[in-house]
């Protein structure tokens, strides 16, 4: 016997579960459903060039059982990776802290994740957007002239040796170079 997060005992076979009365805010599914096979008919339409109809050439009944084949592996295979996660819930039950999290908590926890990702990116966009612009502004390129004349006058001080103007232009020419480097990547 496992425990779902609905917290009903059921058995190990998925053909044997107990299911929970159905309950849900999320919207209803019959107009999903149509849009979904309207959907179809448009590319079945697109793809074969004419609405299926009856009488076409084709056997119904193999291509119907044919699709039920499929259906069936893709129903195992959801139901084979439904059985990890709760699998993995009750390794989670064993962390303290974590012993009534539930799958649904798990997949909220994850849409919050998610809506902090996008949330995160669009500051970064925002903030590289700004950089860009005060980079390309005079008071970018006065601040890296500082910087540069800072870096060198450390140099100086820490080597005890004092650049001659070749030195200096040569150390900017080499970074004029990188920076050309990198406008091209």
């Amino acid at each position: 016997m496992i425990k779902t997060d609905h917290n009903v005992k059921t058995q190990k076979h998925p053909a044997l579960y107990e299911q929970p009365a159905p309950s849900s805010d999320k919207p209803d599914l019959w107009p999903l459903v149509i849009k979904d096979m309207e959907d179809r008919d448009k590319l079945g339409k697109a793809k074969y060039g004419v609405a299926l109809r009856p009488h076409n050439g084709r056997n119904a009944l193999i291509d119907a059982y044919q699709e039920v084949l499929d259906l069936s592996v893709y129903l195992r295979q959801e139901i084979e990776e439904q059985q990890s996660l709760i699998d993995s819930l009750g390794i989670l039950h064993r962390v303290p802290g974590f012993e009534k999290t539930t799958i649904a908590d798990i997949g909220q926890s994850l849409t919050r994740l998610v809506d902090k990702i996008d949330e995160l990116q669009n500051k970064n966009r925002e903030l590289t957007a700004t950089v860009m612009h005060h980079k390309t502004g005079s008071g970018y390129i006065t601040g890296f002239d500082d910087g540069i004349e800072a870096t060198i006058s450390a140099i100086e001080f820490i080597t005890k040796n004092n650049f001659n103007q070749q030195t200096i232009d040569s150390i900017y020419q080499v970074i004029e170079d990188r920076q050309s480097d990198v406008k091209t990547i």
